[in-house]
């Protein structure tokens, strides 16, 4: 065996620029608190058409409209990532996804309608086991959507 002396060279150019200019900043902590619950409204409504809300009871076989809506003209929906129904009982708790990751979860009994920037709906066929026969019921609608600012800047 013999030995070779071998030599490599490294380029260690790189193909940008960095500069950094020092200045002087002090950070401070700051807390407040904004009512936001009249920026968004979602209602049992009476279509996907109108998006009126219609506080009768839902009877059985009917279909469940919910609409949701930005009451503000400075946010806009951007999506509705989840949406659920639940109720609990006495015989145990019942759900149903309707929505989940922006997609409907069973197209054979929902649908999902985008109105505009700031109204989304969904109708959805509420299964039996939702609804007393020995009185009254009530179910839960709970959703998650993602909300977008859209006016003028602020800062």
């Amino acid at each position: 065996f013999s030995n070779r002396d071998i030599d490599i060279t490294f380029d260690f150019v790189v193909d940008f620029e960095a500069s950094a200019t020092t200045k002087t900043v002090s950070m401070t902590s700051g807390s407040g608190q904004a009512n936001v619950d009249s920026y968004i409204s979602a209602c049992k409504c009476d279509n996907l058409d109108s998006f009126t809300c219609d506080n009768t009871p839902l009877a059985p076989n009917t279909n469940l409209v919910i609409c949701i809506q930005s009451m503000d003209f400075d946010i806009e929906i951007s999506f509705l990532s989840y949406l659920q129904l639940f109720q609990g009982n006495a015989l145990g708790n019942e759900t149903l996804v309707v929505v989940d990751g922006l997609t409907i979860q069973n197209e054979d009994i929902s649908v999902m309608r985008v109105k505009n920037a700031t109204a989304v709906g969904v109708e959805t066929v509420v299964p039996s086991s939702f609804f007393s026969y020995n009185g009254v019921s009530t179910a839960t609608v709970f959703g998650i959507v993602q909300v977008n600012l859209v006016g003028p800047s602020r800062g």
